[in-house]
């Protein structure tokens, strides 16, 4: 019997039951202890009426285990994957886990170091990836029959019946996203390879030297010394230059830990790993040695909570908020917000309400910026554009009226305000614009490069006095502004004529500002349907299109506008957006 890792098989046989959150990494200590306070870990009803003596191979007797947990032997193998997508990748760990589907899992990220926090981030960077691995699998440990598996009624009761992010949000981080019903124990010594859009190698090379990394480091039978081309063959075009990232042996290039080493080199990644058996061993066969001593959990099988969750009220909408954390994976402290925030969003004016004709009389209707001397004039419309109390997303200036010439400003919002913040958004609301600062014609730029007309480029925030006048010696009462309007204005300077900004700040009670981000256009470049097919005049050259947007796929989901100004970039009028965190005050007891 092997006493060293008796401790690692007594925690993986009472992992399996229990809840898993899939952004994590696949170890058995991120295992969710559920409603441990009350000592009842497992999220599953497990026959305990017919415990018996568990016998684990090379690990001895295990007393008082349920009758379904089954306990099998495991083997030795060597498996590799072909150079794959970011995509297929990422479907082919999900497969080794029972996990359907493509979204990255917290496993699949840890083994390829992506630590962006955004699947399109790093799908959009990773040309291919692939792996070279050896394994021991020493047991397998499963519950049998895991079709007929019933969540516990303490589970089936905290799902919420309505969407409540706050009680959403505390599900999912105390009983996770799925449920373990199997686990590997052994040891597993892997090398994985990432390529990004910087590199040009070819696919069939990029196999080729994984795969004889791979028998180098795993059966010795291929040296990568003498796979490498000498100077005479670096400075003839009949060889390609061998990749530096495979050089794993040299300590000058590699960056090592215990059980760890990646060497990056010219768009390639080389990450050579190791779970379980001692990871300072010098090779690969006085690992192997080690693995019975100090084995670990090296893979996982999961079933999702959602589809033990039949006929139980609310259980469509827990379905939803798991997908949404999964595919875009927020800190677990900012899931509340994120959900809040999950919401569709619409666009103030909706295109219904846009006036597509000119106006009766274009020249006194709207006020105008010369662009030049000779030639159009750029009309621009000053009606205030509001989100009701609806937190703001996302900008962009846009070309409205039949000849396009017409400068409005749009806002993205979400569509009500039956959130956590919107419930502490009051009716205090204040207008404040570019105008009114002392100085602001410092803040004058001339449009286009021309002096006919400027622009004022100052910065629209809210006051700081609006804060400290809302707050009384004795309070302790956190207020935070978010934009809920916007105005475009053409004022006389004098004889210029003068763009400005102004926004209209609503407070948010019981709320403080966490993070802060200016964000300067062109930074979407999507456009809305029934326009983007219009011609447009020569006085679009003046201004920059693309909106200014954050929705769930900015991490950590949940960013709302404080801020704005316009500024000119080469001539051309564009936006910068300061985007905010928001959080909810926190009750300080009374001491």
């Amino acid at each position: 019997m092997n006493i060293g890792g008796g401790d690692v098989v007594e925690t993986a046989v009472k992992s399996l039951g229990k809840g898993f959150d899939l952004t994590a990494d696949f170890r058995l200590k991120y295992c969710k202890d559920g409603d441990g306070a009350t000592g009842d870990e497992r999220l599953v009803v497990l026959d305990q009426t017919r415990n018996r003596e568990l016998h684990v191979p090379g690990f001895g007797v295990f007393k008082n285990v349920s009758s379904d947990i089954n306990c099998d032997k495991g083997e030795r193998t060597r498996f590799r994957s072909d150079i794959l997508d970011f995509n297929k990748m990422s479907e082919y760990f999900n497969q080794r886990s029972s996990v359907t589907g493509k979204i990255p899992s917290g496993n699949f990220n840890t083994t390829f170091g992506f630590q962006s926090g955004s699947w399109a981030i790093d799908a959009a960077n990773v040309k291919s990836l692939g792996l070279d691995a050896s394994s021991v699998t020493l047991f397998n440990l499963h519950i049998h029959n895991p079709n007929r598996l019933r969540l516990t009624d303490r589970v089936r009761n905290a799902v919420p019946s309505s969407w409540d992010p706050q009680l959403l949000a505390r599900f999912i981080e105390r009983y996770g996203t799925h449920v373990i019903i199997g686990v590997s124990v052994g040891g597993q010594d892997m090398v994985v390879v990432r390529q990004d859009k910087s590199s040009d190698l070819d696919t069939d090379l990029l196999r080729h030297h994984l795969y004889d990394l791979g028998d180098q480091l795993f059966t010795g039978s291929c040296l990568l010394s003498s796979r490498r081309p000498n100077k005479a063959h670096h400075q003839s075009h009949s060889q390609p230059k061998f990749p530096e990232a495979f050089n794993v042996f040299d300590d000058k290039q590699t960056v090592a830990f215990n059980n760890f080493s990646i060497n990056s080199q010219e768009g390639i990644t080389v990450i050579c790993a190791k779970r379980g058996g001692d990871g300072r061993s010098e090779s690969h066969s006085e690992w192997l040695i080690t693995v019975p001593e100090k084995p670990d959990a090296i893979n996982f099988n999961f079933i999702p909570i959602t589809s033990l969750l039949k006929d139980v009220p609310g259980s469509g909408l827990l379905s939803h908020a798991m997908s949404l954390y999964l595919r875009y994976k927020p800190p677990l402290m900012d899931l509340q917000y994120f959900l809040d925030f999950s919401g569709p969003r619409t666009w103030a004016p909706v295109h219904n309400d846009l006036p597509f004709g000119a106006a009766p009389n274009m020249a006194s209707a709207y006020p105008a910026l010369h662009i030049n001397f000779m030639g159009p004039k750029l009309y621009v419309n000053t009606t205030p554009v509001t989100s009701e109390k609806n937190p703001v997303t996302g900008i962009r200036l846009f070309l409205e009226g039949k000849k396009c010439n017409r400068l409005a400003i749009h806002l993205q919002h979400l569509e009500n305000t039956r959130t956590s913040v919107g419930e502490k958004i009051t009716d205090d609301h204040k207008w404040r614009g570019s105008d009114q600062l002392s100085d602001n014609d410092r803040y004058f730029e001339p449009l286009n490069g021309k002096k006919f007309s400027h622009v004022c480029t100052a910065p629209v925030k809210y006051d700081p006095n609006w804060i400290t006048t809302t707050r009384s010696k004795n309070s302790r009462n956190d207020v935070a502004y978010i934009v809920t309007g916007a105005q475009l204005e053409v004022k006389k300077h004098g004889s210029k004529s003068v763009l400005h900004l102004r926004l209209r700040f609503t407070k948010v009670s019981d709320h403080y500002v966490v993070q802060k981000d200016w964000v300067h256009g062109p930074a979407t470049s999507q456009k809305s349907g029934i326009f983007s097919s219009m011609s447009l005049p020569l006085t679009s050259g003046s201004v920059h299109h693309n909106m200014l947007c954050r929705g769930p796929q900015h991490n950590p989901g949940h960013w709302l506008v404080i801020g704005m100004r316009l500024y000119l970039d080469k001539g051309k009028l564009c936006l910068h957006v300061k985007f905010a965190l928001l959080h909810r005050q926190r009750l300080v007891a009374s001491s």
